[in-house]
């Protein structure tokens, strides 16, 4: 009921309605084929148990062990890429980016914090801000580069989510 945006029938006082029709699309019959979208922010929480069923895994990759086995140009990649570190672990240190993934992929009906909005959806992490969540300004471009290299190499990355904020110029 504090997920107003999803379904709302004024229980906050709100207008009735005044919502994404959540319930109305998750009803919709019929299946499609699994989706990647590429959070690009303080990176994703893989362990987080409202996403780890839908966190995305490289099945190209093997796990630590210091190769790039699927050739993609990103060694173990698993879970997708850190700008910042230049490394396969794009883990969250700000909190953030995990937010922004739950807020598109977290489970739904498991009575773990919130529902998200596209339930099936895999997300995958590049992070691009710090602990502090500062970044770099071409942090948003290498990012968007391993995008790129996932879609060159059949991932099916339908989109990227980008919600960034600040004030100071680049």
């Amino acid at each position: 009921n504090l997920q107003w945006p999803l379904e709302n029938t004024g229980q906050t006082g709100g207008l009735a309605d005044s919502d994404i029709d959540a319930d109305e699309a998750w009803a919709l019959p019929g299946e499609s084929d699994p989706v990647v979208v590429v959070v690009i922010d303080s990176g994703i929480d893989a362990t987080h148990p409202d996403l780890a069923d839908n966190v995305w895994t490289n099945p190209g990759e093997v796990p630590g062990d210091n190769v790039d086995n699927d050739d993609n140009g990103y060694v173990d990649d698993v879970h997708g890429w850190d700008v910042v570190e230049n490394d396969g672990d794009p883990n969250d240190l700000h909190g953030h980016g995990t937010h922004v993934a739950g807020t598109i992929a977290a489970l739904t009906d498991n009575g773990e914090g919130v529902a998200g909005v596209a339930p099936g959806v895999q997300v995958a992490g590049c992070r691009m801000f710090d602990a502090n969540g500062g970044a770099a300004a071409d942090g948003g471009i290498r990012c968007l580069n391993y995008v790129r290299a996932l879609r060159a190499a059949g991932v099916p990355v339908v989109a990227t989510n980008n919600s960034w904020g600040g004030g100071a110029e680049s």
